[in-house]
C-alpha cells in the first residue's frame, strides 16, 4: 500500500498507523515503512495474500502524539484515513 503525503514529511514511522479488520484493531509489529521519497511511503500490510484473515481492512495515519512535520514543522493536523485495501475474502 502507498501512503502519499501532499508535501515532504519527516518524523512518520510505523507507531503513527493503525490497522483494523471489520473495526478490530490489527498488530502491526514486525512491519515497516519504505520511504519512496518524502511525500510518499509505501508499507506491506500483507491483506492480500491467500492466508490473511477475510474482512474490510482499514488503514489510518493518526496525528495524536505523532512527530510527522513538514519541512516547515507544521505537524500532521488531523488523523487521515488512507484508502483502505479492498475487502478480503476467501474463493468459494
Amino acid at each position: 500500500m502507498t501512503i502519499n503525503f501532499s508535501e515532504d514529511v519527516s518524523g512518520f514511522d510505523i507507531a503513527d498507523l493503525t490497522l483494523s479488520r471489520d473495526d478490530q484493531p490489527v498488530v502491526l509489529d514486525g512491519l515497516s515503512l519504505t520511504p519512496v521519497s518524502g511525500s510518499q511511503y509505501t508499507i506491506d500490510l500483507g491483506v492480500n495474500s491467500t492466508d490473511a484473515p477475510e474482512g474490510s481492512y482499514e488503514l489510518t495515519v493518526v496525528a495524536t502524539d505523532s512527530e510527522i512535520v513538514d519541512v516547515a514543522g507544521n505537524p500532521l493536523s488531523a488523523s487521515v484515513r488512507v484508502a483502505p485495501p479492498k475487502p478480503i475474502s476467501k474463493p468459494e
